[in-house]
């Protein structure tokens, strides 16, 4: 008797941000020391310039008025992702499939060696840590594969298989 198939999600809306629960965290964490911290600094530092007199010829307003930008249209951005993002709660995390959150364990044919990733929101990941996201060519070709299959990735250093040994939460 054969094993049921299990239906493969479609691709990831294109419209649609998804993340994990932290990536969200540290979105918004990061969202409120720039409301709370960042943006007052800044706002102080062109208070203080626009009182030492003439801002025409005033290179610190004009400093701070340029990070007050920096700092505005990083405000607008995180507040658009979180307006627009899906976030995965862990226990909605597939592991029958590699999926938003899914920590894909696999065996790199080439090499004999084990590796993990883990598919992650693009606003969040980090190659480093080993989080990777599902719009990266990895996370593309991870993306609804379940144990025991083969992946293929074009990297710059060439075509990397892999075999999916496991995947978990």
């Amino acid at each position: 008797m054969m094993a049921p198939k299990v239906k493969i999600p479609d691709p990831p809306e294109a419209d649609v941000i998804y993340m994990t629960e932290a990536g969200k965290q540290s979105l918004q964490k990061e969202l409120d020391h720039l409301l709370k911290h960042d943006r007052k600094q800044v706002l102080d530092g062109i208070r203080e310039s626009r009182n030492m007199g003439d801002i025409v010829e005033n290179s610190g307003y004009e400093d701070a008025k340029r990070e007050q930008q920096l700092i505005d249209g990083r405000i607008d951005e995180i507040q658009q992702i979180l307006q627009i993002a899906r976030v995965v709660r862990k226990r909605t995390v597939p592991t029958d499939h590699a999926g938003i959150g899914s920590i894909v364990e696999l065996h790199d044919l080439k090499r004999r060696r084990k590796l993990h990733y883990q598919l992650v929101g693009p606003f969040e990941a980090d190659p480093e840590n080993a989080k990777v996201s599902y719009t990266s060519p990895i996370g593309e070709a991870l993306w609804g594969k379940q144990v025991g299959e083969r992946v293929e990735v074009q990297a710059p250093s060439g075509l990397l298989r892999y075999r999916i040994e496991n995947i978990k939460k």
